[in-house]
């Protein structure tokens, strides 16, 4: 019989679930305000729990993916559900407030499928 060995799923090629733990926290914020108070909230709550500090940016859409891209950001919140950049980008499970017209997903570099994890578990209890 045949031994499966463990191959270290998920993991996150530029280590940002490692970087952000006792680092920085970056983040692009999206949104009218109701959606940026929503989001500040669990971000500042994420920071916390991994003990960074939060930085926090707001711009349009095209600019906050670019600097998530560029890895000049870890997390971009409060993207449309049906964001044009899903290719791109992974995305966290669909969320939603009683405030806004249509759920929402925060972004992540492509590939760093921990920090989605992370980012996952952390927004479960916002569904």
């Amino acid at each position: 019989m045949m031994g499966v060995a463990a191959c270290g799923l998920p993991v996150d090629p530029r280590h940002t679930t490692d970087t952000v733990r006792g680092g920085t926290l970056r983040a692009g914020l999206v949104g009218n305000q109701a959606q940026t108070e929503f989001d500040t909230a669990h971000l500042k709550s994420l920071a916390q729990t991994r003990q960074a500090e939060l930085d926090v940016v707001t711009g349009t859409t095209d600019e906050l993916i670019e600097l998530l891209s560029k890895g000049e950001l870890d997390v971009v919140a409060s993207l449309p559900k049906e964001t044009p950049y899903r290719k791109q980008v992974g995305l966290t499970q669909t969320f939603a407030h009683p405030g806004w017209a249509k759920p929402r997903v925060w972004a992540v570099r492509s590939g760093e499928n921990e920090w989605l994890i992370v980012l996952n578990n952390h927004l479960g209890g916002s569904k």
